[in-house]
């Protein structure tokens, strides 16, 4: 199954890869360049990064279609019951996080989950952590695949445009963390709208 992200970021891993590995089919993947840290086991899915050229690409899933071995050998995480992911870290991450998809429980939403994991996190240790590069960190410019010609991409304006106001939302609430401002939903969409029609994001706040 053919899964090419959005954006080509470190970390950025969306159900393109997830959704292929839990039907049990093999993905032919392009995007977070961080991707082999998560598969299952070192052999999970299809990379475009690791092949030369179109050509080589094809004659290999050709292979792979011709060889029920071979193509076995990239779904041990559904075929081997006793031992389904070697991954260490994938394994440690999917044990200790404190929200799962598919949880119905009450109180058990996957968002909830994850913005208390991430406010967790910012109270008691992110204050004495600096964000980096390492950190989530999408190219304004396109990533390409190493076989593809520089064609820019039609939709490359809007990622940029979604990117810039990503950015900005990042401003907004970092100042508003760093000022202990209290604000809802409404107070803060309003300072994203201010500063993007007046085009200061990278400005401070007079608010």
């Amino acid at each position: 199954m053919i899964a090419i992200e959005n954006a080509a970021c470190p970390d950025y891993i969306t159900e393109k890869f997830w959704r292929p590995l839990i039907m049990g089919v093999i993905p032919i993947y392009f995007g977070s360049p961080t991707i082999k840290d998560w598969e299952p086991n070192n052999k999970s899915a299809i990379f475009v990064n690791d092949f030369q050229n179109p050509q080589a690409l094809v004659e290999y899933l050709n292979k792979l279609a011709d060889n029920k071995k071979l193509y076995n050998s990239y779904r041990q995480h559904k075929l081997n019951r006793r031992n389904p992911i070697s991954n260490k870290k994938l394994l440690h991450n999917l044990v200790t996080r404190q929200y799962h998809i598919g949880d119905s429980s009450p109180g058990a939403s996957l968002f909830e989950k994850f913005e208390c994991a991430v406010c967790y996190h910012v109270i008691n240790t992110a204050r004495n952590v600096k964000a980096d590069l390492r950190h989530y960190n999408c190219p304004l410019e396109p990533v390409y695949a190493k076989m593809e010609g520089q064609k820019i991409p039609q939709n490359v304006a809007d990622w940029r445009a979604a990117m810039e106001v990503g950015q900005c939302q990042a401003k907004v609430l970092d100042e508003f963390f760093r000022r202990d401002i209290g604000f809802n939903d409404a107070e803060f969409d309003a300072e994203l709208n201010r500063r993007i029609e007046g085009n200061n994001c990278s400005n401070s706040s007079n608010t």
